[in-house]
């Protein structure tokens, strides 16, 4: 069982925001059970900078939207749990929430698929990918035991939310280039909230350049209202 706190606000707009479709479409790829395995790869997309085939590779494992390390992330939980025999069921418990998840064995990353549900579906997706750890390669550019200050050089303008009445010492950010991936930053809320009450803010230069990276969630599709 794993503990964390979660970023309520952020899961509570995702949950809102999902629909049959994208249950639909985690239905459709179940198929791909037949043809994945750990040294797996898909077409690599020449428009996206930084994307690559998932595969395990030598070194640090390359996480993007699509991929981490050899996990393809829009595959039904079946079809995960087939193709990696040595995952585990587990359970994700936040401050006030319990949801279901699978964890994977990957060497330097703590890797969840979690789905917002009273028990795991088999035939539907994740709902949210969890990834933290150090032995990560985010988009093929940065490492994810890097500072905030090249991360923030490597993708550019984003969104920071941040609430200060909270306990804990995390600031969330969504990159406006990568719109399906949060960041969960090791920062002083406090410092971030000045200049309004929206809970949303777009100075990211306000998180310390040597801030560290607690977590990556991925989503299958981009958060609601968060918008640069």
């Amino acid at each position: 069982m794993i503990w964390r706190s979660p970023i309520v606000f952020c899961a509570f707009l995702y949950a809102c925001s999902r629909g049959g479709a994208e249950r639909d479409r985690a239905q459709s790829l179940q198929s791909d059970s037949l043809r994945v395995s750990a040294s797996t790869t898909t077409p690599a997309s020449s428009s996206d900078t930084g994307r690559r085939s998932c595969s395990e590779g030598v070194g640090s494992l390359y996480i993007s939207e699509d991929c981490i390390g050899p996990l393809h992330l829009g595959m039904t939980v079946a079809a995960l749990k087939a193709a990696f025999p040595h995952s585990r069921d587990t359970v994700l418990y936040g401050q006030e929430s319990v949801n279901p998840a699978v964890r994977f064995p990957l060497q330097g990353l703590t890797v969840l698929a979690v789905q917002h549900e009273d028990s795991l579906i088999p035939r539907h997706g994740a709902d949210v990918w969890s990834v933290s750890g150090s032995d990560g390669l985010l988009l093929g550019q940065v490492p994810l035991s890097a500072r905030w200050a090249e991360f923030r050089a490597a993708f550019g303008a984003g969104i920071v939310y941040a609430d200060p009445s909270t306990n804990e010492h995390q600031v969330t950010v969504m990159f406006c280039s990568h719109p399906r991936l949060l960041f969960i930053v090791d920062a002083s809320p406090d410092r971030v909230a000045i200049d309004d009450r929206s809970g949303f803010y777009h100075d990211l230069s306000r998180i310390p350049g040597t801030a560290t990276l607690r977590e990556i969630e991925i989503f299958p599709s981009p958060m609601a209202d968060w918008s640069c």
